[in-house]
């Protein structure tokens, strides 16, 4: 008996099983997303690295060598206005940092103070407002106490 073929209609096709076809399509679209990703990756990491590296300038740092200083205000870096108050018994760090180029000069005095937060707030808050400094809304906070750039002299 010869085996039986069978026939189909035009309309009656075998079904084709798509499963591996999908797949390799999602394949490729992750592998296009994934290298799109990376050149735009690449390309950011480029232009950021080029924008570094074009804004370098000038700074003359000079520090106070605290171990060779004979009297407290030795301790305070040359230049230092010294209508700010400070305290010098327990200084670790002290520079000023010069920038030629834009004519500005960093002082920085860094000590350990016995004094409450609250007290030292409260004297640098009267300092700055008999001394003409304006402060933004939220830039007196006695609980957080100031923040970089909420307050400013003119």
């Amino acid at each position: 008996m010869p085996p039986e073929q069978k026939l189909y209609n035009q309309g009656d096709k075998p079904k084709r099983n798509f499963i591996p076809i999908v797949i390799i399509i999602i394949i490729v679209i992750l592998l296009l997303i994934v290298f799109g990703l990376s050149k735009i990756s690449k390309k950011d990491s480029a232009s950021n690295s080029s924008a570094d590296t074009q804004v370098q300038e000038e700074v003359v740092v000079t520090k106070v060598d605290l171990t060779k200083v004979s009297s407290p205000q030795e301790k305070i870096p040359q230049g230092f206005p010294a209508y700010i108050p400070v305290e010098t018994g327990e200084a670790y760090e002290s520079y000023s940092m010069d920038y030629p180029e834009r004519n500005v000069t960093q002082y920085s005095l860094s000590y350990v103070t016995t004094v409450s937060k609250a007290a030292k707030y409260k004297e640098y808050v009267d300092f700055m407002t008999k001394n003409g400094f304006e402060f933004a809304k939220d830039g007196k906070n006695g609980s957080s106490g100031f923040r970089v750039g909420d307050f400013v002299r003119f």
